[in-house]
């Protein structure tokens, strides 16, 4: 429900029971450490007061640390996909679906890859169906995804109701220079000379989505807009950073600035996004917490 903050210091938490509606208060015996992911610790943080002050007010929440970044810099791994309909049944008693993927570069002089992509025997048609894109029953796919995306989402309460789900707008494909685009257009590109290579080629029937058709870049940007989706990593709504940088609410030590006893662990501590799928990540980050919890005793 919110964490309690008596005198400038975190105490410990309010808990409620949803089915009963029972709050319970949980105090803390010396820290409290919020984990609860890059979309509802900003949520619980503005619940609680911590946020950028004037959205705080219109929420009708009292402001105990002015902090802007809490909720902002949203980042994520944007995936689009291109699926081929196959000559031949494709093997349905699996359950790695996923079975193989690729980082690389789509331009020369980077230091690390900007492209990620997964091989599914699925048809992952969930979106290209509500656009009319056809789907047939032994298909597979490619899915391109940008690994260091620019534009930058936000989370937002829609009330002071705990209960009330977050505003996420993750703004994908909304980076002022196109980065995003031009990332996830090459990804297509390539998805399809992939395609065409051996051993793939041979069980190729023919391109369902977005179809042959579909070539010039403008043509796959409103494809790519279109039928887009989330690989569900989202992160950097908390972002650690110097303690000198008002859009960092927290501090090298994952301390939240402006509250004492005060810590968040998880993938909205995030600086910047990283290359690969974040789970390992998010779990040196609790690593490193626990290690700064023992130190500080």
């Amino acid at each position: 429900k919110k964490i309690v903050i008596e005198g400038g210091r975190a105490i410990g938490v309010d808990i409620t029971d949803n089915a009963f509606g029972r709050t319970t208060r949980i105090s803390a015996d010396r820290e409290v450490i919020v984990c609860a992911g890059a979309i509802d610790s900003p949520k619980l943080l503005m619940l609680s007061g911590i946020g950028p002050a004037d959205h705080l007010r219109e929420n009708g929440i009292p402001v105990l640390a002015d902090s802007p970044g809490v909720g902002a810099h949203l980042q994520d791994h944007p995936e689009g996909v291109i699926g081929f309909e196959t000559t031949r049944p494709m093997v349905r008693s699996s359950t790695q679906w996923w079975e193989a993927g690729i980082f690389t570069p789509t331009v020369d002089g980077l230091d690390r890859p900007d492209l990620m992509m997964h091989y599914g025997s699925v048809p992952f048609d969930m979106h290209t169906l509500r656009q009319g894109y056809p789907t047939a029953e032994n298909t597979f796919c490619l899915t391109p995804n940008v690994t260091h995306a620019r534009s930058r989402g936000t989370v937002r309460l829609r009330s002071c109701d705990f209960r009330d789900k977050p505003r996420v707008d993750p703004r994908y494909f909304t980076d002022p220079d196109g980065h995003d685009l031009r990332v996830m257009i090459a990804g297509l590109r390539k998805a399809r000379e992939i395609a065409a290579a051996a051993p793939l080629a041979e069980w190729v029937a023919r391109e369902l989505y977005p179809g042959p058709g579909t070539e010039s870049d403008a043509e796959l940007a409103d494809y790519i807009r279109r039928t887009h989706n989330t690989v569900y990593h989202p992160a950097g709504t908390v972002r650690m950073g110097a303690a000198d940088d008002a859009m960092s609410p927290v501090d090298p030590q994952l301390r939240v600035k402006g509250v004492e006893g005060l810590r968040v662990a998880d993938a909205s501590v995030f600086p910047e996004h990283t290359t690969v799928n974040p789970n390992i990540t998010v779990m040196l980050v609790g690593e490193r917490c626990a290690e700064l919890v023992a130190d500080a005793r």
